[in-house]
């Protein structure tokens, strides 16, 4: 599954620059003549300058220039992702003669990567740029399966609420569900103030739902007959166990 992407393109950029090394030089240039150059090279349509020449003429002379990708916000279990423009940008600068922290840098919400000369930063922009492409590719891939699986969902939505009724219908069992992104989350109310909970698919639905109401009947009657009856989760080394086997029995001897 493919995950955000802004703050691993600021790491590929990390990563670059210790493949094309940390210069030295210090050559002055401004972010005007930055810009032009990135409009002049390959790497053009990586970076959003709709949005930036917008910005320029609405006024906002201190606008940053953010690259070109769609990036995705992860989902809930209610939810499915959402997908939205990348948060990489070149930060502004007045100079670019500088020492330290006030060297220009890519950023990204929670991390950058500085660079020296423009020419630097086009060596690291051959690097990452592919890894951009590959990224975004995969995140598109993620948006179109998100969509198919939103469509079904829209679908099953409507449909749900009769069918659970209709399948717990003179079944005496009590119960609960909500709704999730793929599926329902339903609850048995069991004897004993315990309950059984089930993690449905839509496209299993029907079956599995017949197959919770039969569990959470078995469930009930072992509880009637033997008393208290709890199932819970345990870590892996709080109990030492001791393992038994099955053993096989032939009905020909």
């Amino acid at each position: 599954m493919a995950r955000p992407i802004s703050n691993q393109i600021i790491h590929e950029f990390s990563q670059a620059l210790h493949e094309v090394g940390h210069q030295t030089d210090l050559t002055y240039f401004s972010y005007s003549e930055l810009v032009d150059a990135l409009r002049k090279s390959p790497y053009a349509y990586r970076f959003d300058f709709e949005k930036y020449d917008a910005e320029r003429a609405a006024g906002h002379n201190q606008t940053d220039l953010y690259f070109n990708f769609i990036d995705k916000v992860p989902g809930t279990i209610y939810s499915y992702p959402t997908y939205k423009k990348g948060n990489v940008y070149l930060k502004r600068f007045t100079l670019s003669y500088r020492r330290n922290r006030a060297l220009p840098r890519i950023e990204s919400s929670r991390y950058y990567c500085r660079y020296r000369t423009i020419e630097q930063l086009m060596e690291l922009l051959a690097i990452v740029v592919p890894k951009i492409d590959q990224f975004e590719k995969e995140i598109l891939e993620e948006q179109q399966q998100d969509l198919r699986l939103r469509r079904i969902q829209e679908v099953y939505s409507a449909t749900v609420p009769d069918l659970v009724t209709s399948s717990f219908e003179g079944s005496g069992l009590a119960y609960w569900y909500e709704m999730r992104r793929d599926g329902i989350f339903l609850k048995t109310r069991l004897p004993m103030r315990l309950s059984a909970s089930f993690l449905i698919k839509f496209k299993n639905l029907s079956t599995e739902l017949q197959e919770a109401i039969a569990i959470s009947k078995e469930i009930c009657e072992a509880i009637e007959k033997h008393g208290r009856i709890e199932i819970e989760k345990y870590s892996v080394n709080s109990i030492q166990w001791t393992e038994t086997w099955f053993t096989l029995v032939n009905d020909d001897e």
